[in-house]
């Protein structure tokens, strides 16, 4: 903790004052006699009840601080180590029964709802458990609903191509000796996160691939969360669209073949970015660039957003 236990020191609480005779019941001052203890003060007793809350140890002269705290994504390894069981069942109860079904999401390892039942995981009461996680297995990956925007803001700042952000190399140095300078705290790391994306937004050709890149937006009305790519706007120069926009709309010419009507919308056709694709793009990010957009390789890869 920040400030005093309950041994003698400089600190609020129970622990001695800075100056002579200090008030607590610990030692204080640099002379004299302690003060005696209240009536039916038992030392023992509130060390032990201390040490069970957190607040400090036995070792009364060593006070306790919090040096840092980490935030960071879970990974889908990282879920399911931490849960307790599979779900594969669709059935909440057996039929004909009040009795949760295994491996449904009623199943008792996951906790209990009554007073009655016991948990399967802790062997407590619906008092006493918190509930355990449980874990479900995809077929194809989805979007986080909670990593909606920021999915979007990364797709904005890498190639659609390669997975390289999109600055050339002088922006490139320049940012990260501002992310990475000692006395950067969050609130300038958000500043330069900012800039970051909005610099990327204006580059149309990949300096490391030179592939095209458009404007990245969710589509409203869809009847799911979908986001699709501008790869090819027509406002690109046609000297830089060149073979990537010719390969691009080769894709529809057998559809075209078979439905004239198609090609006068093949000049607007979007790249659909779908959660499989997403999730590929951001798990071939290199770790050199995961600064600039505020992501770690260790708390937190970008792949990490998309649900598997």
């Amino acid at each position: 903790m920040a400030s005093g236990g309950f041994g003698g020191g400089g600190g609020a609480g129970f622990g001695g004052g800075g100056g002579r005779g200090g008030g607590g019941f610990g030692a204080g001052g640099d002379a004299g006699i302690p003060p005696p203890p209240p009536p039916n003060f038992n030392e023992k007793r509130l060390c032990a009840a201390a040490t069970g809350n957190g607040i400090a140890s036995s070792d009364a002269s060593r006070a306790k601080a919090v040096a840092a705290i980490q935030f960071g994504m879970m990974s889908g390894e990282d879920m399911m180590r931490a849960s307790t069981v599979q779900i594969v069942s669709r059935d909440m109860y057996k039929t004909g029964t009040r009795t949760p079904s295994p491996f449904g999401c009623l199943d008792l390892r996951l906790g209990v709802s009554n007073k009655s039942d016991t948990c399967a995981t802790c062997a407590k009461k619906l008092q006493d458990c918190a509930g355990h996680f449980g874990y479900l297995k995809l077929e194809l990956p989805v979007f986080h609903i909670g990593f909606l925007r920021p999915t979007i803001d990364l797709l904005q700042c890498i190639c659609k191509s390669c997975s390289r952000v999109l600055l050339g190399p002088d922006e490139r140095r320049s940012f990260e000796r501002s992310i990475r300078a000692p006395g950067t705290d969050a609130l300038r790391r958000a500043r330069l996160r900012k800039r970051v994306n909005e610099d990327c937004r204006k580059v149309s050709v990949c300096p490391h691939c030179s592939g095209l890149n458009g404007q990245v937006k969710k589509v409203t009305g869809a009847q799911t969360f979908k986001i699709v790519h501008h790869r090819h706007k027509d406002g690109h120069k046609r000297d830089v669209v060149g073979h990537a926009d010719a390969a691009f709309r080769s894709g529809f010419d057998d559809a075209v073949a078979l439905t004239r009507e198609l090609g006068h919308h093949v000049k607007r056709a979007m790249e659909d970015l779908n959660p499989l694709r997403v999730r590929d793009l951001f798990a071939r990010m290199v770790d050199e660039d995961l600064d600039l957009v505020w992501a770690d390789r260790q708390y937190g890869r970008p792949e990490a957003m998309i649900l598997t």
